[in-house]
């Protein structure tokens, strides 16, 4: 599970990652979550404002080898560049993750 926000910081996204967090584990279903330093996921290096995300999640991932990866993105979460003139330009700091 990947969320730049989980508790205890208040909010939607957060209160969300960690309803499906306490239902999946509650079904013995092993659950780690990366989030940003003020997060008590298990892991965490990610923030809408660090750049390197993708290689964040990619190290993770490599070394965790998890069988599935659930991004909870919000626009503008992570890192959100948006190119009015040329929309197809439009990306985020998590793009060559998703592009892996």
């Amino acid at each position: 599970m990947v969320s730049t926000e989980y508790p205890p910081m208040k909010g939607g996204v957060g209160r969300y990652c960690k309803k499906l967090v306490d239902s999946l584990r509650k079904k013995d279903i092993e659950i780690l979550v990366v989030s940003n330093e003020h997060g008590e996921g298990e892991l965490n290096g990610i923030s809408p404002y660090n750049a390197d995300n993708s290689q964040v999640l990619l190290r993770l991932v490599n070394e965790i080898k998890p069988d599935l990866v659930h991004v909870q993105y919000e626009q503008g979460m992570y890192g959100i560049y948006l190119n009015p003139l040329n929309p197809r330009r439009t990306h985020t700091s998590i793009d060559l993750f998703y592009n892996q």
